[in-house]
């Protein structure tokens, strides 16, 4: 599992335990950021996840934490399963620890709706 949070001025990182996938760090993650956190799902080899990366990386991370659980990892399956990952990318918002608002690629979006997606979860 990857983590960016980024906080003014500068990168911060949640620390080393909490960087494994596993359901107990999920846990621990949602309840670190009641205010919001951004859970990315991606695929090594997935054409959609480096650009739905850029897209996080330019319209969510500014103002909220962005945490990355990447299918690369089997342990990530466990979080996918649980979260109901159908493809990715898939990107999951929780607010107060709680699954707020889900992104994914559905065959009916363009990247433009998944922009105001973004930027719904960014503000």
């Amino acid at each position: 599992m990857r983590i960016v949070v980024r906080r003014q001025p500068a990168y911060v990182q949640l620390p080393k335990a909490v960087t494994g996938c596993s359901l107990e760090n999920l846990a621990t993650i949602k309840s670190t950021y009641p205010e919001g956190v951004a859970l990315f799902v991606s695929k090594p080899g997935c054409p959609d996840c480096e650009t739905m990366r850029e897209m996080l990386m330019n319209l969510v991370v500014p103002v909220k934490p962005v945490i990355e659980a990447s299918l690369a990892d089997p342990a990530c399956e466990a979080i996918a399963d649980l979260l109901k990952v159908q493809r990715t990318p898939t990107i999951v918002y929780f607010k107060n620890g709680a699954a707020d608002k889900r992104v994914e690629p559905d065959g009916t979006k363009g990247w433009a709706e998944f922009a105001v997606d973004l930027n719904e979860i960014a503000s």
